[in-house]
Parts: structure tokens; sequence; C-alpha cells
């Protein structure tokens, strides 16, 4: 039985499938992005999917696809991440070492546009089969 979608719990599925966990991330102290960031996202994906194609008004609760839903999300945090790890990004060298911080900024990227390239479609999809039904 699927769970009712509410802000909290979209947000906790969000941070399970990314899999983003204290005990998981490796590289930095606690969870990458806060469960503001993920609800503030959730927000951005809805207002997106409403804002293409013919205008809806879907929320949280009457959303028609959990799974558009959930790429959509990702990649409005994904962005953000990315845009912190390219302002954040340098170049030092000591002694003959060079070290680059913020290496995964591109590597966001690669994320962002693979999930932009199944996601795209999909709600063109669905919205073509809203405005069939609605008589458009």
């Amino acid at each position: 039985m699927t769970v009712p979608l509410s802000i909290a719990n979209f947000v906790a599925e969000v941070r399970a499938y990314i899999r983003d966990f204290a005990e998981l991330n490796r590289l930095i102290s606690g969870e990458e992005t806060s469960s503001s960031m993920i609800g503030y996202c959730v927000y951005l994906a809805i207002e997106e999917f409403n804002e293409t194609g013919h205008t809806t008004g879907f929320g949280i609760a009457d959303f028609p696809s959990r799974g558009i839903l959930l790429q959509l999300t990702i990649t409005h945090m994904l962005m953000s991440v990315g845009i912190l790890k390219s302002r954040n990004k340098f170049n030092y060298s000591d002694g003959g070492w060079t070290s680059e911080t913020e290496q995964q900024d591109g590597l966001y990227q690669n994320w962002i546009n693979l999930i932009r390239s199944q996601v795209t479609p999909r709600m063109q999809h669905v919205k073509i089969r809203m405005n069939i039904a609605g008589g458009w």
C-alpha cells in the first residue's frame, strides 16, 4: 500500500531514494541537503509541472505522478548543490602536489541531463493525456 503523499512523507522518500544519510556520506559530515531545501525543491518541481504545457493546479496531495515529482525534485536539488560546488571550486598546489576541490560539479550536471532526458518526455506524455481526457 502506498503512503498518502504529504510533504513530510515525500521529503523522506526523496532522501531515501538519493540515499542522503549521514552514515552513507563518506566525504561530507551529515546530510548534503536539508529537509527544508528538499521541501523547497518539491515546491519548485510542482510549480514546473503546473507551468509546463497547459497550466494545471496540482499540489502535493493530488500530484498525478509520484515518479515525475521525484525526478523533477531531484533535478532541482542537483542544480542547487551543483551551483554551490561550482562556486566553491578552486585548484591549489603545495610543494609539487596539486588538488582541485569540488570536482563533482560536472558529475552533478551529468545526472541532471540524464534525469531531464527521462522526465521531460514523461511529463509531456502526462500533460497530453490530461488534455485528451479534458477534451482540449
